[in-house]
């Protein structure tokens, strides 16, 4: 089941169980659209590291873990472009191609940036910091659980429509991968690719805005000004 079928089921049921999720009809997903890691844990680390805590990490891992996928697959297309170079190929096609591959490395990067650096670290530290003072065990749950929504909210996993838009740009990201590492593609795929691209970004973008109107989500606007930070997709 992809991410964001996964965190919908999630949300509807309230409650993470692996009997909800054996029955999916996405068979087209790749190993490494579907890896997720797993944690044993025994009494009594599992009061507060419960099924429900667990099932939370994993989807946050995955997101991270795939948008790092997406990431290193770019980074390869990158140094492909410099073999092209190297060889004096000179084709029109080919410099939209390079224009294109940054601006999604730039834009896959700017995310991966946010949700780790601005949202998962500094959060970290904040419920490392206050679990210095806790008096007994449920304050320990509760700060921990206050650690995951925030981390899971502002890392979009709260919201379908942003994480739905987050993993079209991402398999956009691949197709474009994909193709390139074809070495007969045409102008006219890249310029189809470049248009799905722009639009699934805007939309996004957009919807960012729109939804950091919220005080609980104004930290998607440090986002939006990574994204869009010369208003080219204005």
């Amino acid at each position: 089941m992809d991410l964001a079928k996964q965190m919908n089921k999630i949300h509807d049921i309230g409650n993470f169980d692996n009997s909800d999720f054996e029955k999916s009809d996405n068979l087209d997903l790749t190993g490494l659209e579907c890896f997720s890691f797993k944690y044993s844990v025994h009494w009594p680390i599992s009061i507060v590291l419960n099924q429900w805590a667990l099932s939370q990490y994993q989807m946050l891992f995955r997101l991270l873990f795939y948008c790092k996928h997406v990431d290193r697959q770019l980074c390869k297309v990158w140094i492909q472009n410099i073999e092209i170079i190297k060889n004096k190929v000179k084709k029109d096609h080919f410099r939209t191609a390079f224009a294109l591959r940054q601006r999604m490395l730039n834009a896959i990067q700017h995310l991966e940036y946010y949700m780790m650096i601005e949202v998962v670290e500094p959060n970290w530290h904040i419920f490392t910091e206050k679990m210095k003072n806790v008096r007994n065990i449920d304050e320990v749950i509760m700060i921990h659980q206050d650690f995951l929504h925030v981390c899971l909210q502002n890392c979009m996993l709260h919201f379908p429509n942003l994480l739905r838009s987050l993993m079209m740009i991402c398999s956009v990201c691949l197709r474009f991968c994909k193709i390139i590492s074809v070495s007969h593609y045409t102008k006219s795929d890249i310029d189809a690719i470049e248009k799905e691209f722009n639009d699934q970004l805007v939309t996004f973008i957009k919807s960012l805005g729109e939804q950091s109107s919220d005080t609980s989500t104004a930290k998607f606007l440090s986002l939006v000004c990574r994204l869009n930070f010369n208003s080219f997709y204005n």
